[in-house]
């Protein structure tokens, strides 16, 4: 076998090179030492389609507190093991987490009686309320079904309120307790 048959039973894929490219791409006549990090091109997508979103503020009994930033815009997770992060951080309150979940339950009871209030006459809604809160009309006596659910639903958004200012009002009287100790 001469010289050129053993070069033509080499596959072409063994003999030539790829050349291989950027896999970001490149800018013509500008090296890629010139081009942004990729990571930092993700981070300024992330920034443009999240910010928005976290722009946004937090619920009930969140606290306000924000971690730092640093030159590129990351979180400087460093300082959130130290004490001063321990200090910042308002403390949990069994009573602040209760009032919010309450206030959650209410709303949500207020919304299903919205969404309900259309399937029934204003003034009879009105009369029904009125005469099961004064003890007139028994619950069990209601035939019609949104009517009944409308009222339970009354009923039950009247619990949450009473519930939700009883919690405020101990809430208060235990941060009058704590002032006058430490005036006294």
């Amino acid at each position: 076998m001469d010289q050129q048959q053993k070069q033509r039973t080499v596959p072409l894929w063994a003999v030539l090179a790829k050349k291989r490219s950027n896999k970001y791409g490149g800018v013509p006549d500008l090296p890629d030492e010139e081009l942004a990090d990729p990571e930092e091109l993700e981070r300024q997508v992330h920034r443009e389609e999240f910010g928005p979103v976290l722009l946004l503020p937090g619920g009930p009994g969140e606290p306000e507190f924000f971690p730092g930033v640093d030159e590129q815009g990351d979180v400087d997770w460093g300082a959130f093991g130290t004490v001063d992060f321990d200090r910042m951080r308002p403390k949990k309150s069994e009573t602040r987490h209760r009032l919010a979940e309450l206030g959650a339950r209410l709303k949500d009871t207020i919304i299903i009686m919205q969404v309900m209030e259309h399937r029934l006459p204003r003034f009879t809604r009105g009369q029904v309320l009125w005469h099961v809160k004064r003890g007139v009309l028994d619950i069990g006596d209601i035939a019609d079904m949104d009517l009944y659910q409308f009222v339970v639903l009354g009923r039950r958004a009247d619990r949450l309120r009473a519930e939700i200012a009883e919690l405020q009002e101990r809430s208060r009287e235990r941060e009058r307790r704590i002032a006058a100790v430490m005036v006294a």
